[in-house]
């Protein structure tokens, strides 16, 4: 899930939020 945080801070963030269980 990390890898999507790469892609932009605001896209980030929300992968985070949705991918929180992988986050790690």
């Amino acid at each position: 899930a990390y890898s999507f945080t790469a892609y932009g801070c605001d896209l980030g963030h929300k992968y985070v939020e949705i991918n929180a269980d992988y986050r790690t």
